[in-house]
C-alpha cells in the first residue's frame, strides 16, 4: 500500500528587535520589532518587565533604578505556529540624560578602537566633534553610535591629547553639552 503527502516547507522567519540600546532609569524607551514575513504578526516579549504590552510589535519599555540591564526576547508568530526569535540588550544607567565620553582610546587595538560617545537618554543625537591641539578639526559626526578611528585622511594620528565636544537634546528636551579632552594611546 502506497500513499501520497506534501510537505510545504517555509523560509526561515527573520526578526529584527533592533539594536542594542543605553537609558536612563524611567526613560520611555520605545521598542520595534519586524519581521521579514508579513503572517507572522503574532508577537510576544520575554520578560515582560517594565513593557506597557508584551504582546505588540511596539512596546514602550520604563526601566526603574533597580535594573542594571535587561536582554528582551522577541518571537514573531504565524497562525500555524512558525516563528522567529530576535533580542536586544537595555542597559539602564543611574544618572540624569547624559553623553559619557571615554577619556582615551588606542586605535587599531583589539579595544577601544573607536573613540565615541555614548549618549543615554538622549533623544536627539546633534554633534560629535574632535579637534587636534592646534585647534583643527580631525572628525565630525551627527550620528549616533558614530566615532573617530584615529585616522586623518586616511593616516594614523600620531599619539597624543585631543579636544572633544559634544551635543544632544534629551528626552525630556533638555540641551546636553559636554567637552573634554582625550589621550589617543598606541
Amino acid at each position: 500500500m502506497r500513499d501520497t503527502f506534501h510537505i510545504n516547507v517555509h523560509q526561515k522567519i527573520v526578526v529584527d528587535a533592533g539594536h542594542d540600546t543605553a537609558v536612563v532609569f524611567n526613560q520611555p524607551l520605545q521598542l520595534h520589532a519586524s519581521s521579514d514575513d508579513s503572517t507572522a504578526n503574532i508577537y510576544s516579549w520575554d520578560p515582560s518587565t517594565g513593557l506597557d504590552n508584551a504582546f505588540v510589535p511596539n512596546p514602550v519599555a520604563i526601566l526603574g533604578p533597580s535594573i542594571d540591564s535587561i536582554r528582551y526576547v522577541v518571537k514573531a508568530a504565524t497562525e500555524v505556529g512558525c516563528f522567529g526569535l530576535a533580542s536586544i540588550l537595555v542597559k539602564v544607567f543611574k544618572t540624569l540624560p547624559d553623553i559619557f565620553v571615554p577619556n582615551a582610546f588606542t586605535p587599531g587595538g583589539t579595544a577601544n578602537s573607536i573613540f565615541r560617545p555614548v549618549p543615554v537618554g538622549i533623544a536627539t543625537f546633534q554633534y560629535f566633534r574632535v579637534y587636534n591641539r592646534y585647534g583643527q578639526l580631525v572628525y565630525s559626526t551627527t550620528t549616533a553610535g558614530r566615532g573617530w578611528d584615529g585616522r586623518v585622511n586616511g593616516k594614523l594620528q600620531e599619539p597624543g591629547t585631543f579636544v572633544w565636544v559634544v551635543q544632544g537634546i534629551s528626552y525630556q528636551g533638555k540641551t546636553v553639552n559636554r567637552k573634554g579632552t582625550m589621550v589617543l594611546v598606541r
